[in-house]
C-alpha cells in the first residue's frame, strides 16, 4: 500500500467514525475504503461533517479542500487565486459555510 493510499484510508476511517457518530451508518464496525479516482487527495489532515451531511477535509500537501459524500463521491476544490496553502483545521460554519485555516 502506497503512502498516499495509506493516508486516504486513515482519513476515511476517521470519516467513518464521524459519520457513525452523526447517525449516517446503521451498522457498527462497517468500513468502506474509497479510492479517489482523480488522484487529488494528498495528505488529508482534518475532517468535519458539513452542513450538507458530507464530510469535508483539508489536503495539506496540495492546498485543496475535499468533500466526500456518504455515497463515496470525492470532490476537491482549489483557490483559483492561489491564496490557499497548507490548509489546516476545518469546521462547519453558519448556514451552508465550511471554514478552514490556511498558512497564507
Amino acid at each position: 500500500m502506497s503512502t498516499r493510499t495509506t493516508r486516504v484510508v486513515v482519513a476515511l476511517v476517521a470519516a467513518v467514525f464521524l459519520m457513525h457518530a452523526s447517525g449516517a451508518f446503521a451498522a457498527v464496525g462497517d468500513i468502506t475504503t474509497i479510492t479517489d479516482p482523480a488522484g487529488n487527495v494528498s495528505e488529508p489532515e482534518d475532517i468535519t461533517t458539513g452542513p450538507d451531511g458530507a464530510l469535508w477535509f483539508t489536503n495539506f500537501a496540495n492546498g485543496r479542500i475535499g468533500r466526500i459524500t456518504t455515497a463515496g463521491d470525492i470532490t476537491t476544490f482549489t483557490d483559483p487565486a492561489g491564496n490557499v496553502a497548507l490548509p489546516r483545521g476545518i469546521s462547519s460554519g453558519p448556514g451552508t459555510d465550511v471554514w478552514f485555516a490556511s498558512t497564507n
